[in-house]
């Protein structure tokens, strides 16, 4: 998944102190290639970034162009030179196998003419392959215009490669409207009534979410896509990026519905700079027995829930699985028949957020995921109150309100002060 690997390579470059801010450029440290053999320079030249593999993930040559992760590596002679990643430069020295960046050293091979290293975190192991170019390196001055024209070729026929510098904002009022205008770096603004995705599906052909394909390839053309359930289809939104839906009366809020029990109200995929700003999203007729979520977020960056009303009888309000820096603030989860949230392999915070009156087995279920939860209300939940956690998780509590029955579960979970943390 592409996200998911570029937030790994993220994380991992900021342990390195790579990422010093965009273009940026420290000083390279001076460093005498001195020493037995130390005047071999067979692995001097330029390195062009060909694949990375993370855990069980990978992405090759051809899917880190698609998707602009372009790097390299020029080795220059006398123990100089400077990696780039993305949009970072940094300078390094190198001798004897070693790449010295920022104080850090990392060991490589050069095997054929591909330069590699693999780099341990706390989850898994990354490597990262670059092959030798005969191509005349680029200077720096060279590797900054490419980050300000951006990487590769447009493909029209994707919508998230071709985002306008300023957004576009269209007010919609059917969901026919909605659907219609959904595009990268759109904001639409939803008035006031409910906005039926069911029925949109079931009057317009969607393009069937193959999850098999997506599994094994890790991506699928940004869309508009659908999902069979038991009782009907769900509604999958792939790879939008800048898109912000939001209510143009906050006193009256858009309602977002779908009918089916068992498909989740909204699921968005691989999604970046996400923003849902005062809307309220459920399955329709309220109450009863659901199997799907209101609000599923899958391998997505930066996502804002803001002043929004989740509310069952989906399963669980929120549906968090492999995403970067979500924030839920100033929002209502109420009524969920399993519980208010699963938060797997994900940072997440929650701040002012009200949960409220969700049954009836754990209310936050989190796995290998950080979340901190900053001024909530905790009332009426039947129900554990969080699993115990695993020792990639860590959970904080800062000025929050928990009735009885919360502070109880939370003292008896194993993980009370080793690992929740409440302040």
């Amino acid at each position: 998944m592409k996200k998911q690997i570029l937030a790994a390579v993220s994380a991992i470059l900021l342990s390195l102190c790579l990422a010093v801010g965009a273009f940026g450029a420290v000083p390279a440290k001076a460093l005498t290639r001195g020493g037995s053999g130390s005047e071999e320079t067979d692995d001097a030249g330029y390195y062009v970034l060909t694949y990375i593999s993370y855990g069980e993930e990978s992405m090759d040559e051809e899917y880190l162009s698609m998707f602009g992760m372009a790097g390299g590596i020029i080795l220059e002679d006398g123990g100089t030179g400077y990696i780039y990643l993305f949009d970072e430069i940094t300078d390094l020295t190198w001798k004897d196998n070693t790449l010295i960046i920022e104080d850090e050293e990392v060991s490589y091979t050069v095997t054929d003419g591909v330069l590699e290293f693999t780099i341990e975190d706390l989850d898994d192991s990354m490597s990262l392959q670059f092959t030798k170019s005969d191509e005349e390196a680029p200077t720096r001055d060279e590797i900054i215009a490419m980050f300000e024209e951006g990487y590769g070729e447009e493909d029209p026929e994707d919508p998230g490669f071709d985002l306008e510098e300023e957004p576009e904002t269209i007010i919609v009022s059917t969901t026919e409207e909605l659907m219609e205008n959904l595009a990268q770096n759109a904001t639409l603004i939803l008035l006031p009534g409910e906005y039926n995705v069911s029925e949109w599906l079931e009057e317009n052909e969607a393009e069937v979410w193959d999850q098999e394909t997506y599994d094994s390839d890790g991506y699928l053309p940004a869309g508009i896509y659908c999902e069979e359930v038991f009782d009907g289809s769900q509604l999958i939104l792939n790879d939008f990026d800048y898109v912000t839906i939001m209510s143009a009366d906050k006193n009256d809020p858009a309602k977002i519905v779908c009918d089916p029990r068992y498909a989740n109200v909204l699921t968005f995929v691989d999604c970046d700079d996400l923003t849902l700003d005062h809307v309220i999203v459920g399955h329709s007729d309220g109450e009863g027995y659901c199997t799907g979520n209101v609000l599923s977020l899958i391998y997505s960056w930066n996502v804002n829930v803001i002043d929004c009303d989740l509310y069952g009888c989906g399963t669980y309000g929120l549906n968090i699985d492999d995403c970067y820096n979500v924030s839920v603030v100033d929002s209502l989860i109420h009524d969920c028949t399993y519980g208010c949230a699963v938060i797997t392999d994900s940072t997440v915070a929650m701040k002012y957020t009200e949960f409220y009156d969700c049954k009836e087995f754990v209310m936050f279920e989190v796995y290998e995921s950080d979340i901190d939860f900053i001024g909530c209300v905790f009332e009426d939940l039947d129900g554990e109150f969080m699993s115990e956690l695993d020792d990639y998780s860590e959970v904080n509590l800062i000025c929050c309100k928990c009735d009885d029955d919360v502070t109880a579960s939370l003292e008896d979970n194993p993980s009370y002060d080793n690992g929740i943390y409440v302040y």
